[in-house]
């Protein structure tokens, strides 16, 4: 939940930062975004602080996935540590201000790229939590986030095809 939590804050920042510049769909989608993962990090936020649990990580790292991986999960381990940023599918300071500073029309494009990468990188992070999580809350809140980051998924690399024709 503490990975989830750090991961989602940079999912509301990276459509925040595109919603005055947003158009069409990609305004829907930023949206839809920031309003959901705010929900569920309030959510995240409310089960580790019931649980005397820190709710930002001390260190990112995708260690913890380590126990009960499979092969899928290691292959995921590792490209997060060879990220470089501890997790695989965050944007780097650069990418967030080259979204900053960016036209609308190219920061939409670029927004779709780095939530395509973001959401991407969630979906191994659900996928775990879901199948090894100690309570049927995690666990369906993992399931749940699962669907929904996968659809949105399927919507951001619809909305790129239209962009590249």
């Amino acid at each position: 939940m503490k990975m989830m939590n750090y991961h989602h804050d940079q999912a509301i920042t990276l459509a925040e930062l595109v919603l005055p510049k947003a158009q069409g769909q990609v305004a829907q989608l930023a949206h839809q975004i920031a309003a959901q993962q705010r929900t569920e990090t309030g959510m995240f936020r409310a089960l580790l602080l019931s649980w005397n649990a820190p709710v930002i990580p001390q260190k990112i790292q995708m260690d913890w996935m380590i126990p009960h991986a499979t092969l899928d999960d290691l292959a995921f381990i590792s490209r997060c540590n060879a990220s470089g940023l501890g997790m695989e599918g965050l944007a780097t300071m650069a990418q967030i201000n080259e979204l900053a500073q960016s036209p609308p029309d190219a920061a939409n494009t670029q927004f779709l790229h780095l939530m395509a990468a973001h959401h991407s990188a969630a979906l191994p992070m659900l996928d775990y939590a879901r199948r090894n999580a100690s309570t049927p809350v995690v666990r369906n809140m993992a399931a749940s986030m699962w669907a929904a980051q996968r659809d949105e998924l399927v919507w951001i690399h619809a909305l790129l095809r239209q962009r590249h024709h």
